[in-house]
């Protein structure tokens, strides 16, 4: 009850009285006691624990109270939302039975034998529980011993968040597209493979490798073709390295790996299983691809002790097997450093010759063969480098395809040759053709036959009068945007003729797809008809062949009389070459003299 105090305060106390007997007369014996300390401690402990539920009942967290013997003692509402159990499913039960198995040891350590000693708000320990499902999800725990209670757990459920945080670790050292190592897992994992080969003395390789024209195929078919393509490739790629090697996606259709303990006396083998997983075609719904690739191969440590010089001189030798035809593979050599510094500095000084218009277009006669006379002319362009003299397209097109310019340079020879062929009708020469040489760059690009129309316009020039010059090798990679392409300037008018044909990829197929209206033997056979019997069948086969396909056969490279006689002799139509002219600038032609 409460005692009105002389200072007018009411104060608890508890009293407790007993009968007794006084005299022979009864009482009652009072005892009081001033409770209100703990009236005080009462009322904090009943606030503490509205407290304590207020916040587990409502926390998105789970709130577990484990007993002295390990059983679970509360359980908070937030079990059911992220494990599935009711609350009264687990009092009671031992809380190391939902642990997985091999996290018991480490959990129960981590709580610690008096308590939680190994746990706290700072440092947590992680531990599977088995979901009611049966599965399990990974919790985060804290928390410490209560006097009275026992061990309070507040665990957070952290399974996405470890899922996200191992993806976005594995993108860090792994390609998304590919699942291989990216380029910064590579270059960490060659720079041990470099550490281990300096203590040991140990040898190895590395490997850069390239798609062969794999523009031409995002081009024509799109990018998510081409990332197909990608994936096929790189699972090819792993079917051939098996012993160790890491294998990475370098950036874009490269790819590059490391082959720890080869010598460069035993990599033939290794890069020809390589080449040979190309050879089947590649089918990237509903197309069927014929993909090359091209290898380079450096050795370390004789070609390189760090990182990026390995990495340079190996991608230095793959472009060596670019330039070698492709689909093929160099080692890397002290040569191609020098070659790789060139083709820089040519890379560079294309971007001013564009820009300041250093380019020329020198025109090489073509002539009927039985009267030699002049049917017209071929534009070829030459660049008039400021330290290196005049340059012929060999010394730089290749340079240009790689670093995107043959477009534009291609496009400034069409539109000159076009101009001088209007100024040569003009002049009186209404019969003269012009044939201009066009790369697979070009080809590729969707608004190239547009361009084409768009430059006869401008300088009013039948398209009869215009001859469009393709190498055969165009076709290795039977790219659909290229036929298309081809296709479109034929059907404006244009006539096709096919170059160096019989050192690329010959196919009947394409004679007859592309139906040409000129083919153009190259030098190499030419050159040999007088002597050798076997040159010269080929080339009177393809003669035949024109026959039957209705197109011209043109002997290209003729240097000499002999050369003429025999072209002549087994029925080419036309031939060109420096008996008959060398290339010229326009102003320097003389088409009087040139035509009598």
């Amino acid at each position: 009850m409460n005692i009105l105090a002389k200072d007018g305060k009411l104060t608890p106390y508890y009293f407790t009285g007993s009968r007794a007997l006084f005299e022979g007369a009864p009482y009652v014996l009072g005892m009081g006691l001033d409770v209100t300390e703990r009236k005080r401690i009462e009322a904090e402990l009943r606030r503490e624990e509205l407290m304590f539920r207020t916040l587990t009942e409502n926390s998105r967290d789970i709130t577990t109270v484990l007993a002295s013997d390990g059983t679970i003692s509360y359980q908070s509402p937030a079990v059911e939302d992220i494990l599935g159990y009711r609350q009264d499913e687990l009092i009671g039960r031992p809380f190391a039975a939902y642990l997985h198995p091999d996290e018991v040891d480490a959990a129960l350590l981590g709580l610690g034998d008096d308590g939680c000693e190994g746990m706290s708000r700072d440092r947590p320990i992680e531990f599977r529980f088995r979901h009611k499902a049966g599965h399990y999800r990974l919790l985060s725990a804290t928390g410490g011993s209560v006097d009275g209670m026992g061990t309070v757990l507040n665990s957070r459920d952290i399974t996405e968040q470890r899922i996200l945080e191992e993806e976005v670790s594995r993108l860090a050292l792994y390609d998304g597209l590919t699942n291989l190592a990216n380029r910064n897992l590579f270059h960490q994992t060659l720079a041990k493979s470099l550490e281990a080969s300096q203590r040991d003395g140990s040898e190895g390789l590395v490997l850069f490798l390239d798609i062969d024209r794999f523009k031409s195929v995002n081009d024509a078919l799109g990018h998510q073709s081409g990332d197909r393509l990608l994936q096929l490739a790189s699972e090819r790629l792993r079917g051939t390295l098996w012993n160790g090697e890491t294998l990475a996606r370098h950036g874009g259709d490269e790819f590059i790996a490391i082959v720890p303990g080869v010598s460069l006396a035993d990599s033939v083998p290794i890069v020809e299983r390589i080449l040979e997983a190309f050879r089947a075609p590649f089918f990237v719904a509903p197309h069927q691809l014929h993909i090359t690739c091209s290898v380079g191969i450096c050795a370390y440590p004789q070609d390189g002790c760090d990182v990026s010089t390995l990495i340079r001189n190996a991608d230095t030798a793959m472009y060596e097997a670019k330039a070698g035809g492709r689909n093929t593979y160099r080692h890397f050599t002290a040569e191609m450093s020098g070659r790789a510094n060139a083709a820089l500095r040519i890379a560079n000084d294309l971007h001013r010759a564009v820009a300041n218009d250093e380019f020329e277009v020198y025109y090489q006669p073509m002539v009927d063969i039985g009267s030699e006379k002049v049917l017209g002319y071929e534009a070829l362009v030459r660049w008039h480098h400021p330290e290196r003299g005049l340059l012929q397209a060999g010394e730089f097109i290749a340079v240009a395809e790689e670093i995107g310019l043959v477009e534009r340079i291609g496009l400034y020879v069409f539109d000159r040759a076009c101009r001088q062929l209007r100024a040569w009708h003009d002049s009186g020469h209404a019969d003269l053709i012009v044939a201009i040489n066009v790369s697979v760059r070009q080809l590729s690009d969707v608004d190239f036959v547009s361009q084409v129309r768009q430059c006869l316009e401008r300088y009013a020039v039948p398209p009869r009068w215009v001859e469009i010059e393709i190498t055969e090798s165009i076709f290795v990679s039977d790219d659909p945007s290229v036929a298309a392409t081809i296709a479109g300037l034929a059907e404006s008018g244009l006539g096709i003729s096919i170059d160096d044909f019989g050192v690329g990829y010959s196919s009947l197929g394409y004679l007859r797809r592309l139906a040409p209206t000129k083919v153009k033997i190259d030098r190499t056979f030419v050159r040999d008809m007088p002597l050798d019997a076997g040159a010269a069948a080929i080339v009177s086969a393809v003669v035949s062949l024109g026959r039957a396909f209705h197109f011209s056969v043109v002997a290209e490279g003729v240097e000499t009389s002999q050369e003429l006689d025999a072209a002549r002799k087994i029925g080419c139509d036309q031939a060109q070459g420096y008996l008959f002219g060398r290339p010229l600038p326009s102003v320097a032609i003389d088409l009087e003299t040139a035509r009598s």
